[in-house]
Parts: C-alpha cells; structure tokens; sequence
C-alpha cells in the first residue's frame, strides 16, 4: 500500500487549511469547506484512511475520488444512495481556490493566500496536475487524513 497523507493544521468557520504529503517530502496545500457534521455537499472529508481511485468527472474532467464506505464515503452515487440518505459520494480532488467553491471536495494548491479576503489555495491547477502525475507515477492507492 502506497499513500500519501493530508494533515490539517487550521479549521475555521469558513474553511479546513492543510496539506498533502508524499513519503518523498514532496507537499501541497489544501483547502477544503470547514466540518459541517459531515454533511453532504457541505463538509469536509471527515478523517480516516481513503482508498483513491481514478475518476472521470464530468466537470473536472480526470482525477481521482476517495472512498472509505466505513465511513460512509462512496465513490458511486448509486451505491452511497443504496447504502443510506446521508451517505457522501464524489468526494473528489480537484483544482479550486476558495472553500465555497467546493462541495465536499478537496482543492490542492501550491501556496497559500487570500482571495476578496477569502483564504485560498493558489497556483491550484498546477499543484493538481502534480498531484495526478505523482498518484500515477508512484502506484498511490490511498490518502490518510489527519486532523489538527
């Protein structure tokens, strides 16, 4: 088992600020929507170990999705929705800025900044397209989250 890990190090009412780590040394900064509860669409991922997977989103085209159904996160609609109401599915990586631009997802980034007085990740498509070629190049099957 090959993984990278997301240590959060700031919670805040409007966002979760961490980043993600290789074995390499290699990191990226992620943002995220502040914990909600674990609410669907509102939420960020809550922590565990996540299995990483390749997707193909209609919206942000190639990446890759997290599951761990133990905690109720799924990578299929379908099966979240079989499995019970407030299950989570398409908990994806993906390329943004702000937290309330995301719906549940996590936006990697290469620094750390502000935006209209939001905190922001930026340079994300390109922290994004380095994270998608490391999963790919070093076999990545999860992510570990920690919290602060």
């Amino acid at each position: 088992m090959t993984s990278l890990t997301l240590k959060r190090d700031l919670y805040t009412k409007t966002c979760t600020l961490g980043s993600i780590e290789s074995p390499d040394g290699d990191y990226w900064y992620t943002i995220e929507q502040p914990w909600n509860d674990n609410k669907p669409f509102h939420s960020c991922v809550p922590t565990g170990t996540y299995i990483v997977r390749k997707y193909k989103s209609p919206r942000f085209g190639n990446t890759y999705v997290l599951e761990n159904k133990s905690l109720n996160v799924y990578a299929d609609r379908e099966e979240a929705e079989l499995a019970g109401p407030d299950n989570r599915y398409a908990c994806l990586i993906h390329s943004a800025n702000r937290a309330k631009e995301l719906q549940g997802c996590i936006a990697p980034g290469m620094v750390r900044g502000a935006i209209e007085g939001d905190e922001a990740v930026l340079k994300s498509r390109d922290a994004l397209n380095q994270i998608l070629a490391y999963i790919l190049v070093h076999d990545i099957d999860t992510l570990i989250i920690e919290g602060a």
